[in-house]
């Protein structure tokens, strides 16, 4: 799944893996906070590693549990993020690349990436 988001970490990409993973497609996700699709317990690591990528510094990789349309089971997955860069070159924001973690793995499973 690879999904976007600005300064303030609302969405501004949604591709079709996120969408098909959580049930909210693109329209419903866009310029929506990426907090309210994800999971509380992951809150505080996203607005940490989008701290850091904001100011162009490495992130790991961290676990993020994203909410699905509906309720039911979270999606688990690795994510990472890099900065979005404006055509100046100023950073807008963070492109967040994941790869599903299947059900009962820790870090490094299996899992298909975008």
């Amino acid at each position: 799944p690879i999904f976007a988001v600005d300064l303030t970490g609302a969405v501004t990409e949604w591709n079709f893996r996120v969408a098909e993973l959580t049930s909210f497609t693109r329209d419903q996700a866009i310029q929506s906070h990426l907090v309210t699709h994800a999971d509380t317990s992951c809150h505080a690591d996203f607005q940490q590693a989008l701290r850091v990528t904001l100011r162009s510094e490495p992130t790991a990789p961290f676990e993020m549990l994203l909410s699905r349309r509906g309720g039911g089971s979270l999606v688990r997955i690795m994510v990472g993020l890099s900065p979005q860069l404006g055509a100046g070159g100023e950073v807008v924001g963070a492109l967040c690349v994941g790869q599903v973690m299947p059900a009962g793995t820790g870090e490094g499973g299996g899992g298909r990436a975008g």
